[in-house]
């Protein structure tokens, strides 16, 4: 009956290991940046002269001199709003690079890592 026992106690220590995890920390071994390519874009103001020929009322043809006024010339600045594209590199986080059983590992991150946390499962 103790041998029973016992042996049933050494099956389920068995069965136990055979189901579980083991999670263990490995070193960082290389570290990558990574960066995202945005486009920005960065409205300017461009400007420019026109040159327009403005008609009098019709009431008003004649200056105080007693001269016919036909038109009038006079400069008007025009602007209007354009956007420049800029591409600007953003650093978004890390690959971290660990060795494990002989295998190179990757995990990315917003930070850089020391370890990297490996769960197994078996």
């Amino acid at each position: 009956m103790k041998k029973s026992l016992m042996l049933l106690s050494l099956l389920g220590l068995v069965a136990s290991l055979e189901a579980g995890t083991v999670c263990c920390n490995y070193p960082v071994t290389e570290i990558q940046p990574v960066y995202k390519t945005v486009t920005k874009l960065i409205p300017s103001k461009e400007c420019w002269e026109e040159e327009k020929c403005i008609l009098p009322p019709s009431n008003c043809q004649v200056d105080p001199c007693g001269a016919t006024i036909v038109s009038q010339r006079c400069t008007i600045t025009k602007c209007k709003t354009v956007y420049n594209k800029v591409q600007e590199n953003i650093l978004v986080g890390y690959n971290n690079f660990a060795v494990v059983c002989g295998q190179k590992i990757k995990k990315f991150s917003k930070t850089k890592l020391q370890t990297i946390k490996v769960t197994s499962t078996y």
